[in-house]
């Protein structure tokens, strides 16, 4: 209920700023303005410009600290992902780095997103080094064993099947029960496509197309999919083909 949500909080940011909830109403304000934007699935290039506009204003006013990080998180997305500036939401998340009021798990969390970001960059090893650095400091922890699980993709992204199925294999113990069920997912799909009779070529494009649309490139991920049956007719892949594609639409 945007409409509603969005006169809740202009009610409440009108009171001023000696309300309580003068500064968290300003954020959620543009939390709704976001989110109502890209579940309509109708912007333009201009309507994103005017977002990331918004964002700005509102680091002007409140500051780039802790209390701000969603804010930035969520800028940094907008430009990389939304208005292909990789550079400007790398700098974004390397500033909350060195901001001295964030808890180490917030921390890692910019390292996450930032490393997600060197992937776009096509820095494969760049992104390894930043997920496992989240992954050695935070061992026993969630946030530990999803960095652990984007490295297993980087593994995956990079056709060394072999080894992102031994992390993989460690993380279907995940106390977290998402981890765990997107690493027996992945492991299934290594399992089942690349035994002692298969050729690897096919779930190596299959890969590719994941880390494509990883980058949200979903015209040529649909093309590398569409290209496995067409070459690789007899591949076990077809399912997993399909499943991609209706993910894509």
């Amino acid at each position: 209920e945007y409409e509603v949500a969005e006169e809740a909080f202009t009610y409440s940011v009108k009171l001023g700023e000696s309300s309580p909830y003068y500064l968290s109403s300003k954020v959620k304000l543009l939390d709704v303005k976001r989110d109502r934007l890209f579940a309509e699935n109708k912007y333009g290039r201009e309507d994103l410009l005017q977002l990331r506009s918004d964002y700005l204003d509102l680091l002007d006013e409140l500051g780039k600290n802790a209390y701000t990080l969603k804010v930035i998180f969520n800028l940094a997305e907008l430009n990389a992902y939304y208005l292909d500036d990789i550079s400007a939401g790398e700098q974004l998340l390397k500033e909350v780095l060195v901001i001295k009021s964030v808890t180490e798990t917030d921390r890692a969390e910019a390292k996450i997103a930032l490393a997600d970001l060197m992937i776009l960059k096509g820095e494969i090893w760049e992104a390894s080094l930043l997920y496992s650095q989240v992954e050695k400091s935070f061992k026993y922890d969630r946030i530990g064993e999803r960095a652990k699980f984007k490295n297993a993709k980087i593994a995956f992204y990079t056709g060394d099947f072999y080894w992102a199925q031994a992390q993989l294999d460690v993380l279907k113990g995940s106390t977290s029960k998402l981890i765990a069920n997107d690493a027996m997912d992945l492991s299934l799909t290594i399992t089942d496509n690349i035994g002692l009779d298969s050729v690897a070529e096919p779930l190596e494009m299959f890969a590719r197309a994941d880390l494509l649309l990883f980058k949200k490139d979903y015209d040529q991920a649909l093309k590398t999919l569409d290209s496995i049956p067409k070459f690789f007719p007899l591949s076990s892949l077809k399912d997993e083909v399909l499943f991609k594609k209706y993910e894509v639409a």
